[in-house]
């Protein structure tokens, strides 16, 4: 009788976690979409808010892969808010999780993110170590889009940080060729740009 008592009550607490952790998830969710919406219009200090409040309720639920999409979430709204190395602090926290709990759906995202934001402090050797971390990575995927995006921000590196505009040019090629592999015309414009922009650069040499 005493171990059928002690079997209810665990049963009963294995349906209350339970029920509390797709009450979490869907209140995070939540929590997304409307710090999309806020940021959709502008109103960044609010999505951050948003995506701070979705962080803690990601760290009640101890769950490693929503814990290091929160970071992300929170170092993403911190860049819009101009905070870079705030921004920064968030990403490593996001790498942090995703290194240790193997999480590698997320990998790219947060290299990528971490070498952006040392391209933006001009800290060249930290900023090449992240990105062509990301691209190694996405190498052997068939993220095309991705993989023209971190071309596009290393060139981003040589163009106006180093202003080294051969090599500069090398990477914009990359660019220019997983963008029109992933058919995706954002890109595929956003690495014209920066063919355009390599080009006005040579004329003034």
């Amino acid at each position: 009788m005493y171990r059928l008592r002690i079997y209810q009550i665990l049963l009963v607490l294995i349906f209350i976690i339970s029920d509390y952790s797709l009450t979490g998830q869907s209140q995070i969710q939540e929590l997304y979409k409307k710090s999309a919406l806020e940021f959709k219009i502008g109103k960044y200090d609010d999505a951050l808010i948003t995506n701070i409040n979705a962080l803690k309720l990601a760290e009640q639920s101890k769950s490693c892969d929503q814990i290091a999409f929160a970071y992300l979430q929170v170092g993403k709204m911190q860049y819009y808010n101009k905070d870079r190395r705030q921004a920064l602090v968030y990403f490593f926290k996001s790498k942090t999780l995703a290194d240790s709990c193997k999480i590698d759906s997320i990998q790219h995202i947060v290299n990528h993110n971490i070498g952006a934001m040392y391209v933006e402090l001009r800290i060249t050797d930290s900023a090449l170590f992240y990105l062509n971390t990301a691209i190694n990575i996405l190498k052997i995927t068939n993220k095309y889009a991705d993989l023209s995006k971190v071309n596009a921000v290393i060139a981003d590196l040589y163009l106006v940080n180093n202003r080294d505009y051969v090599e500069a040019e090398k990477y914009i090629i990359e660019a220019e060729k997983y963008a029109n592999k992933s058919n995706n015309i954002t890109w595929v414009a956003f690495a014209k740009m920066k063919r355009g922009i390599l080009l006005e650069r040579f004329k003034k040499i």
